[in-house]
């Protein structure tokens, strides 16, 4: 057997979110006879995922946040560990810093590197920093282009880079077998929460974060409520806009209709109980959570502002930004009605949205990558 092909990754931390836990299905499926994963954090904390990456056989390197400020300390600290090892690829998973340690790594001769991301960062403020940072100095140090999506790859590297056809969309697939509709855990897990079955569950998975639009969604929900009473909304996600959010649901007098779940690891149980997911989100790349919830089973309402290659069931609609909250209630209403809900495990992996399929492409991708200079 020769030697290992070893993929530093680059994360902000291993905490339970969607790109960590995609990340994760991706490393449970590897062959790790063949692959070493080794993961370099922006955090000098633990994470939750850290103890199963070192009994899968991975190292953590623990490091400050990269800022501008701090961007020399890093560089030192990263050079420190791309010299431990012969690493024959990094892999960043952060957007706007990626450049400066993507540097670092062509200094020090690593062969291929390139970030993937599975969505824009995009925070307002950081618009300048994203125009330079990525699309101006990302070509001058990454090897290979990747995204989750086409929309993505545009708003990654811009249409010079895209048009010449040097990105591979590799789709982010989610573990199918997981998420398939189970109809005695969604019994189980109304129970849990005191959810009768009379009671329409609305739901979203995602961090409090102003791209996700949860004062949107509450909104929507509060018109919702007007002509379902027994409507319930469940958030699953945290962050720091939660108090805010919470005021709001006062302000609309929905409140006692509205659960906040903040971060779990049993997110695809919980959307067993859900009977329908809204994700109204300002931006996208491709959202994971959407796939997962449509792997449920689940009728799906996303924004106009999501890319289309996230659909795979029929059940699943997009619905204008512009159009006002009633409007988005009647199209929740509309598609819930005299909905059926079965097993879509099937058509997720026909459509290439499963992780072993993204897992066989990686794979191939890792091996191109070690075999060519």
């Amino acid at each position: 057997m020769g030697e290992k092909i070893r993929v530093l990754h680059i994360v902000t931390a291993m905490n339970v979110g969607g790109l960590e836990s995609r990340l994760m299905d991706i490393y449970r499926q590897i062959d790790r006879s063949k692959f070493q994963f080794d993961f370099y954090t922006l955090r000098k904390t633990a994470g939750y995922f850290d103890e199963e990456i070192k009994q899968l056989g991975g190292r953590i390197y623990y490091n400050a946040p990269l800022t501008l400020k701090s961007f020399h300390l890093n560089k030192k600290e990263f050079e420190e560990v791309l010299a431990l090892y012969n690493y024959n690829i990094v892999h960043s998973h952060i957007c706007e810093m990626s450049p400066i340690l993507l540097k670092v790594a062509k200094k020090l001769k690593v062969k291929h590197r390139f970030i993937l991301i599975s969505y824009p960062y995009l925070n307002i403020e950081l618009k300048f920093l994203h125009k330079f940072l990525i699309k101006q100095l990302i070509p001058l140090y990454a090897t290979d282009y990747y995204a989750v999506s086409q929309k993505a790859a545009y708003w990654l590297f811009g249409s010079k880079i895209v048009n010449a056809g040097k990105v591979r969309v590799i789709k982010n697939g989610i573990n199918a077998e997981k998420y398939r509709y189970n109809k005695s855990v969604r019994t189980l897990k109304r129970k849990e929460f005191s959810i009768s079955d009379n009671e329409l569950v609305v739901g979203l998975v995602g961090n409090l974060t102003y791209a996700k639009n949860h004062g949107f969604l509450i909104q929507i929900f509060a018109e919702l409520n007007k002509v379902n009473k027994n409507a319930k909304l469940v958030i699953i996600g945290s962050g720091q806009r939660e108090n805010e959010l919470k005021r709001k649901c006062e302000e609309l007098s929905v409140n006692k209709r509205v659960i906040f779940l903040g971060s779990r690891n049993d997110v695809n149980e919980l959307l067993q109980m859900l009977d329908v997911f809204v994700m109204p989100s300002i931006y996208e790349g491709l959202p994971g959570a959407a796939v997962e919830a449509q792997a449920s089973g689940l009728p799906v309402v996303l924004s106009s502002s999501i890319t289309k290659e996230v659909k795979i069931t029929e059940n699943t609609i997009f619905v204008d930004l512009n159009k006002s909250p009633k409007y988005w209630a009647e199209q929740i209403m509309d598609l819930v009605n005299n909905f059926i809900r079965n097993d879509k495990y099937a058509e997720i992996v026909r459509s290439g949205f499963d992780v072993i399929n993204s897992t066989k492409i990686i794979e191939k991708e890792y091996y191109r990558m070690s075999r060519s200079n």
